[in-house]
């Protein structure tokens, strides 16, 4: 899948370069930072996107999947912050970072039981806030996304409850992947110049009921 994203890239005369990365091991990310340089010669926009949901209730979270969700979902989206962050240092060059967190960071999605996924996407919109306060004088942007029930692979495993969001959504519609893509492009431009800090809510106004 990466593989085709990054052949549509060239095919437009645009440079594309994929790597095999454990976002949850923080040499790897450093070493994927040092590799994108070489091969493109800078970096302007980080997006940190990766992130796993397994079920559970609180009572029954292992200490294994707990640390699982957290190595990915918190500790993860920090190493790849962190990385573009002393980039961005280093040369005193602005930049811009985008975090993915999730509307379950905002509010317990009872009855659907993932107590650490929503724990560590708080932990992202919270982490996005303080990095946003620590490096804006230095012209870097840091601001997360929180999309709702999107139409992921991640959804797909959720199937049983499909209609139950549908349902639970005033827009009455799951979203769709490039309804997030819009929104990571927004936030990544001029037209967001003055926005830094701040968790855009992409949820059919599900958080709102």
């Amino acid at each position: 899948e990466g593989a085709a994203t990054a052949d549509e890239i060239r095919q437009r005369g645009r440079q594309a370069l994929t790597l095999s990365v454990d976002v949850a091991d923080s040499a790897q990310v450093d070493r994927m930072l040092v590799d994108v340089v070489e091969a493109l010669g800078r970096l302007d926009i980080a997006v940190n996107n990766a992130g796993i949901l397994l079920d559970h209730s609180a009572a029954g979270c292992t200490d294994d999947v707990w640390r699982k969700i957290m190595a990915t979902n918190l500790d993860g989206v920090f190493w790849c912050a962190r990385a573009a962050g002393r980039h961005f240092l280093e040369r005193h060059q602005p930049g811009v970072i985008i975090n993915t967190a999730s509307m379950s960071g905002h509010v317990a999605d009872e009855p659907w039981s993932h107590l650490a996924y929503s724990v560590s996407k708080a932990g992202v919109i919270m982490m996005t806030r303080y990095l946003a306060a620590e490096w804006g004088e230095h012209g870097i942007r840091v601001n997360s996304i929180s999309p709702g029930n999107i139409e992921t692979k991640m959804i797909q495993t959720q199937s049983d409850h499909r209609q139950q969001w549908i349902e639970a959504t005033p827009l009455r519609r799951l979203g769709r992947p490039e309804e997030i893509g819009g929104v990571a492009v927004f936030l990544a431009s001029d037209a967001a110049s003055y926005v830094t800090g701040h968790d855009l809510v992409v949820d059919g106004a599900y958080t709102c009921v």
